[in-house]
């Protein structure tokens, strides 16, 4: 199963299309229970996902492996590996997790070319040196930060988008050097926060400018008799090179349907038409509200 949970409903309101806000603890407990039992072994969360870490924590997950992230640097720090040391401590404690943690990534990569990268990277390294993490790595936006950071390490993990719209991953050829180079490829925003899987008729005015593009992806999967969670769902999960695909979900409903739907199409080629190089669409943290 290459279905990664991920958690961040679990702490904030999160995603264009989320109209029932932050996941309560009883839903949680549901939603995990589920995954579960259909195989998904892997959740995704970090330490900035609101209250994620705890909701997480109070549940028994000890079916599961969790990657969770080092939040981004925005102050000056004395002592780089105690910050390291004491936020990995946090997310274990409100994780309540025992044993190794599955993956540490860096959810700002950019730091590592800060003042305190060096000192950084040899902190996490150290944790899994110590057996504590099994795995580190980073989060990225844009391909085009892959380069610095393979040169300056080799990941265990990296988190990047991959859908519809966004298929840079892919079209830039750092897809096959990730896995050529033996490295885990976690793919998120699989339905862009939700936008995919929206009614063009009721998109939010932002995205009037691709208002287009989008009436052209519905109308194209009408033709192909599927429906917007079938086709972009498994454009991804079928990609040979993925090793996970992290699916965040508002309620126990939508995990059931993004079961139920994985491999129901084969036209994933045909998809190729549909990839936009505008950040303004495809990095979500540029959506003006």
């Amino acid at each position: 199963m290459k279905l990664m949970l991920g958690t961040v409903q679990f702490g904030q309101n999160y995603g264009v299309a989320n109209t029932l806000g932050i996941i309560k603890e009883d839903s949680a407990l549901k939603i995990l229970s589920y995954a579960s039992s259909v195989g998904i072994k892997w959740l995704d969360t970090a330490a900035n996902y609101g209250t994620s870490e705890e909701i997480i924590g109070k549940i028994s997950i000890r079916e599961f492996d969790v990657v969770t992230k080092l939040p981004a640097i925005h102050n000056e720090i004395d002592d780089v590996n105690k910050w390291v040391t004491e936020h990995f401590k946090s997310s274990v404690k409100k994780l309540n997790i025992s044993g190794e943690v599955g993956g540490i990534l860096f959810h700002n990569p950019d730091d590592l070319f800060q003042k305190y990268g060096d000192e950084l990277l040899m902190s996490v390294m150290n944790l899994k040196k110590q057996g504590l993490v099994r795995a580190i790595g980073v989060s990225i936006y844009n391909p085009n930060t892959l380069k610095n950071i393979l040169n300056k390490f080799k990941p265990d993990i990296v988190q990047v988008p991959y859908n519809i719209f966004d298929q840079r991953i892919k079209t830039s050829g750092w897809l096959q050097k990730l896995i050529d180079n033996n490295i885990e490829i976690h793919a998120r925003s699989v339905f862009l926060q939700g936008l995919l899987l929206m009614d063009p008729n009721n998109l939010p005015n932002y995205f009037i400018n691709w208002k287009n593009l989008i009436l052209k992806w519905y109308k194209y999967i009408a033709t192909r008799n599927i429906t917007p969670l079938e086709a972009a769902l498994n454009f991804v999960y079928t990609e040979e090179g993925i090793t996970k695909v992290v699916v965040g979900v508002d309620s126990l409903i939508q995990l059931k349907q993004i079961v139920n739907a994985l491999n129901k199409c084969n036209f994933y080629n045909e998809f190729a038409q549909f990839a936009s190089d505008d950040i303004r669409l495809i990095e979500p943290f540029r959506w003006e509200s």
